[in-house]
């Protein structure tokens, strides 16, 4: 099993997730994971409506596509459309080679469903953690009939815009996910140091947030407490026995155990 912590995409019942899995490793072997699934959906609805207003030009708009299987997942007209196998009038596959270059700005002549070829230009980005694309679309004739520093300015913006709605949603992901699961998985470590006699007393998982993982906390800090409060007893029993048997020695044989252990 990879020892790694792995953040990204997968499909899971049909759905995308942002997965988060992190291992649990004790003497350099995983004896257990963490594994947190957030549905993508809210992802892509929270794009939807933030890039619905984005125009460039007269006709210029903002979309997204699944990186792995190729299919639009922001589009104003055409979500869910397959794009993988799609050519400008060049012959080049556009929408693979934007996901091959990452990112930057491409011109390229594009079929129209007349038969007339025409220039569009695209600004796009790659997000290797979620493994989508996201563009932004023109025909180049309506950008250039725009001065020049409009035109610069919608370009730079688009991509700024991009970044920025990137950033805030991986934010988003980053403090809704991956934060309370490492809360949870040092409040684990802790735990199994008490297990091996390396700390003095279990410490609960301090989460106390109102979703699955203040569930899970909640679950786990129960279990925990059950287990040491065992831990103890048996402790209490394994050290009046001994004392016992020093009695025992000295010829004190009327002495019993009153405690009970929690393992007998």
């Amino acid at each position: 099993m990879n020892k790694q912590e792995y953040i990204g995409r997968a499909k899971l019942f049909g759905k995308n997730y942002m997965t988060v899995y992190k291992p649990i490793i004790k003497n350099s072997e995983v004896i257990g994971i963490l594994f947190i699934g957030y549905d993508f959906g809210n992802l892509y609805n929270f794009l939807e409506q933030s890039l619905a207003n984005v125009k460039f030009g007269n006709s210029g708009y903002v979309y997204a596509f699944d990186a792995t299987e190729g299919v639009l997942t922001v589009h104003p007209r055409l979500k869910g459309k397959k794009i993988y196998g799609i050519t400008d009038a060049d012959g080049s596959l556009i929408f693979e080679e934007m996901v091959k270059q990452k990112e930057g700005v491409r011109i390229y002549n594009w079929k129209e469903a007349d038969g007339s070829v025409k220039e569009k230009i695209a600004s796009f980005t790659y997000f290797k953690d979620w493994n989508i694309a996201i563009a932004s679309s023109a025909y180049l004739d309506e950008l250039l009939e725009l001065n020049s520093s409009l035109r610069s300015y919608l370009i730079i913006g688009g991509l700024f815009t991009l970044f920025i709605l990137i950033l805030i949603s991986y934010l988003i992901i980053t403090k809704t996910v991956k934060s309370p699961l490492l809360t949870i998985e040092n409040g684990l470590i802790e735990f199994f140091k008490y297990l091996n006699k390396d700390g003095k007393e279990a410490k609960i998982i301090e989460l106390n947030s109102n979703d699955e993982f203040g569930t899970m906390a909640k679950a786990i800090n129960e279990n925990i407490e059950k287990i040491e409060q065992g831990i103890q007893k048996d402790n209490k029993t394994v050290e009046e026995t001994i004392k016992i048997i020093e009695k025992a020695k000295q010829g004190y044989f009327d002495l019993t155990i009153k405690s009970n252990p929690h393992n007998p």
